[in-house]
């Protein structure tokens, strides 16, 4: 009974202590000047290994540019509810229907006693434009598409392989040369499928491919690895969704591309 007496004390000294702060804002000072302002965590995009990227509910008519800063909140389940910070995002990149930022900050201390199976954010929590980036950066330069073709051993679909071919390798290390001015940047390595298939499986053999390619890029190239993200897109943004001749080919790709750090 002792302890829990001292852990409910200390739980209201934290409260009491954070709430006049920004870590745990009322309703209307997160709605300030316009809801617009807000949005949600969609879903993440990365496993644990990689540098979590997540979806925010936003694309380009929003305004957003890459850099721009959120931070993001949960409503606790108490007595008395109150916003808690859950973490920090920053935009590294701006699609047409949404937005990719990269987890850069964990969850409060406050998070950690009210949420402590996961003080870190969920989707679902709430993204607060912390920092706006009213001046556009260069847009994201070089980018460059390899079919899966010309990289794999094994480029169809459901394959049993996921290893680069010898061509596929030097192809890899001759387009490495565009991004080697670009080491102090995020370098994003993408996989993309056609639409054969279930979306969910054409999802994890998208990430296995990227993922690929990128241990190539760590281990042969010397890239770094906190500077490397895989991400597997699956069927969803197909270069080519008509079916015309050769539309496979076109959609099942992998794409470098920088992303520009502040």
């Amino acid at each position: 009974m002792r302890s829990m007496v001292v852990a409910f004390v200390l739980w209201i000294a934290s409260a009491s202590a954070l709430s006049a702060g920004p870590l745990s804002p009322t309703w209307a000072e997160l709605n300030a000047e316009a809801k617009p302002r807000i949005y949600t965590v969609e879903r993440f995009i990365t496993t644990e290994a990689d540098p979590a990227l997540v979806v925010i509910g936003a694309g380009k008519d929003s305004g957003i540019v890459v850099g721009t800063q959120f931070r993001t909140y949960r409503l606790s389940v108490t007595a008395h509810p109150i916003w808690v910070e859950t973490g920090h995002l920053r935009v590294v990149e701006v699609q047409e229907g949404a937005i990719i930022a990269e987890v850069d900050g964990k969850g409060s201390g406050l998070a950690k006693a009210l949420f402590p199976k996961f003080p870190s954010m969920m989707v679902g929590d709430l993204a607060v434009i912390q920092s706006f980036n009213f001046t556009r950066r260069q847009q994201m330069t070089p980018t460059l598409t390899l079919p899966y073709t010309e990289l794999f051993a094994d480029p169809k679909a459901n394959p049993t392989s996921f290893e680069l071919t010898t061509e596929g390798i030097k192809q890899l290390k001759e387009a490495a040369k565009a991004f080697a001015a670009a080491r102090l940047s995020l370098l994003m390595v993408e996989g993309h499928t056609d639409r054969d298939g279930p979306s969910n499986i054409s999802q994890i053999e998208s990430y296995q491919r990227a993922m690929a390619v990128r241990q190539i890029l760590l281990h042969e190239l010397g890239f770094d690895d906190k500077r490397v993200v895989a991400v597997g897109y699956g069927d969803g943004e197909p270069l080519d969704p008509t079916f015309a001749p050769g539309h496979v080919e076109a959609n099942r790709r992998i794409v470098l591309k920088v992303v520009p750090l502040p």
